[in-house]
């Protein structure tokens, strides 16, 4: 079936609540909607749907979000430079110290010095790939680099376009390099059995069985603690990992996820290993409710 064209009609049909009519070249309904900033600069914005009916819904949603957030001045002393700066400051308190330290790397790093003196409502799509296409061609480092660059960018841009720095976030419509996906290589079952051979009659076999048999990531192993372990009933409970915070050092932090708190089944190796490592050091001394399970010959956390 034909679908109708623009027609004057339909314009003033429109008027007060944005203009819609067919695109032939695609058969697809569009909806414009414009609105004027204090400085007179005017925002444009287009939706499309296969029917009427769903470009004036998107046209509605459209109009609530910009009551929501109106158009405002451009600050044009702003550069990305400052505007990164004050959302790291803005970012710190919020987010986990690994969190904060990999995107204020990517702002040192890659950002400011590719994009800092640049205006921030004068940031275009091309500027955002010309830096991720140099962060792999020129710099030599991975797509999956650029793309956590990109990732950064995006989040902080989205926040200038909340509030009303920029019409659009560029960093989310720049194309992100294709990463390779490689296979990671793990250990068969008669691996597996070959390491804890191994390592069965090492001071560190309750280490590599607990590891092995569990799945539990390296800080999540360095943080456990002797009250986490319950050998009666065979399980142990994470509740902490050992991480490196803002100040550089390592303390025991909570998992970033609820997720992450869990309870473990213990394997009869595992148990057996653990009890032996449990009873030595209690020998010894140690192996006190909040004491680390697992340490180096100095008694620190492994």
């Amino acid at each position: 079936m034909t679908k109708p064209k623009r027609t004057r009609e339909r314009q003033r049909a429109q008027r007060g609540r944005g203009s819609v009519y067919f695109r032939e070249r695609d058969q697809l309904w569009v909806g414009e909607l414009s609105r004027t900033a204090d400085d007179g600069r005017r925002e444009r914005r287009y939706v499309t749907g296969r029917d009427v009916d769903t470009v004036n819904e998107k046209l509605d949603e459209l109009r609530r979000s910009w009551k929501r957030s109106p158009a405002t001045r451009r600050d044009g002393s702003m550069t990305v430079g400052r505007h990164l700066d004050g959302w790291l400051s803005r970012m710190k308190p919020t987010v986990a110290a690994n969190t904060y330290r990999g995107r204020e790397q990517h702002v040192r790093v890659h950002l400011k010095p590719a994009l800092g003196t640049k205006r921030l409502d004068r940031l275009t799509v091309r500027d955002v790939e010309r830096l991720l296409n140099e962060i792999v061609n020129v710099k030599g480092l991975t797509a999956r680099t650029a793309n956590h660059v990109r990732t950064t960018l995006r989040i902080a841009l989205g926040e200038a376009q909340r509030d009303g720095l920029v019409a659009q976030n560029v960093a989310a419509l720049a194309k992100a390099p294709p990463v390779k996906t490689t296979e990671m290589r793990t250990l068969d079952a008669d691996g597996v059995r070959k390491l804890i051979a191994v390592v069965s009659d090492t001071d560190e076999a309750a280490f590599w069985l607990t590891a092995i048999t569990t799945g539990m990531r390296a800080g999540e192993l360095a943080g456990l603690q002797w009250d986490d372990v319950d050998l009666d009933d065979g399980v142990l409970h994470v509740r902490r990992s050992w991480a490196r915070g803002l100040d550089g050092g390592f303390e025991v932090k909570e998992p970033k996820t609820t997720k992450s708190k869990r309870k473990i089944p213990l394997t009869p190796e595992a148990v057996d290993t653990l009890r032996l490592l449990r009873q030595r050091l209690e020998a010894e001394g140690d192996a006190v409710g909040a004491d680390p399970v697992f340490t180096d010959a100095a008694g620190q956390r492994i």
